[in-house]
């Protein structure tokens, strides 16, 4: 484990998330990508391999204290980041709502965790709308890491406001272009705000795929909270993604999947397992589904986040009389 959140490799400062931040503090937007047009796209056949670690949508959850959590998860987590080289966690989506612990903090807990955690990217998620447009703004902002979906938009090329359509970051020797794609359904969903607009994911995607390969990316990543049958048909027929990890419908996959060219996976919901896939110039190189169990160590720091919050949680849903408490925004 890391002594801090924090270190140095080489003089170049690293986050907990183990990148090199050689392109901005936040990374490129696509609309800064798409200014590098005159940029020649580099193939990845000769670069080092990438790890994306990837986990389950946490559903405003903690986890139970004696068994699979987000204190354990965090261990594991931390352990393949360490593990393998050029290596990053990807956040899948729905992780504000819908807990009861989160009905009564709307998310507030979930965005310390996750900050704590500090991906990579996470993909916006349905539930992550439940609370209203208003406060998953305030969560975002209090994100320190960034949310991303480049088809779910605010106008006709706008991000939604707190997210970014994409962006670019170095995961140690690696250039690695995030973008991030929603569930498209909102007739079937009712929470994304009225004005949003929802932009087919296939055309999404071969946009997103060009401007960063303009940008000569090492590896594109999809952070997908689409349906399992919607990342098959993007890889299908969306060239360049070297990886898809996620799935709305938490579906768990005995091993990655690889679709023309595409190495598609996913690993549930709420703290079971953590995903981990190492791909390269030749696509997937290996993978592997780790365990939370109860034997895992709690990480400390994770655990003490958990314990603030479960206190919170305590006070503002009181089991014994009647009391009036003010819920945070």
């Amino acid at each position: 484990m890391r002594s801090s959140s924090n270190e140095t490799r080489g003089g170049e400062r690293l986050g907990r998330r183990g990148l090199l931040k050689r392109v901005s503090a936040g990374g490129l937007s696509l609309a800064g990508i798409a200014a590098l047009g005159s940029a020649q796209a580099a193939s990845n056949a000769d670069s080092d391999p990438l790890t994306i670690v990837h986990g389950t949508q946490f559903h405003g959850r903690f986890g139970s204290p004696k068994g699979p959590n987000v204190a354990r998860y965090a261990t594991v987590v931390d352990e393949l980041r360490e593990e393998f080289p050029n290596s990053a966690l990807v956040a899948t989506g729905d992780d504000v709502a819908k807990a009861p612990i989160a009905t009564v903090l709307r998310g507030l807990h979930v965005v310390d965790a996750m900050n704590y955690l500090d991906p990579l990217a996470a993909v916006v998620g349905n539930h992550e709308f439940d609370y209203g447009d208003f406060i998953l703004r305030r969560r975002m902002g209090a994100s320190t890491f960034p949310w991303v979906s480049a088809n779910l938009l605010a106008g006709p090329e706008r991000a939604i406001p707190g997210a970014r359509r994409g962006l670019i970051e170095s995961v140690g020797d690696v250039t690695v272009g995030v973008f991030g794609l929603s569930l498209l359904e909102p007739a079937e969903y009712v929470y994304y705000p009225p004005g949003y607009r929802m932009v087919r994911a296939t055309r999404t995607a071969k946009a997103a795929v060009a401007r960063m390969e303009r940008a000569g990316v090492d590896y594109v990543v999809c952070a997908s909270h689409l349906r399992l049958g919607g990342s098959k048909e993007i890889a299908r027929s969306v060239d360049g993604i070297d990886l898809m990890v996620g799935d709305h419908e938490e579906h768990v996959l005995s091993a990655p999947v690889e679709i023309g060219g595409t190495v598609v996976n996913s690993v549930g919901a709420e703290f079971g397992q953590v995903g981990r896939v190492t791909i390269d110039g030749n696509g997937l190189r290996d993978s592997a589904r780790v365990a939370v169990s109860p034997d895992v160590a709690p990480d400390p720091g994770m655990r003490r986040i958990v314990r603030k919050w479960r206190r919170r949680y305590g006070v503002q849903n009181p089991t014994d009389g009647d009391t009036i408490v003010s819920l945070a925004p």
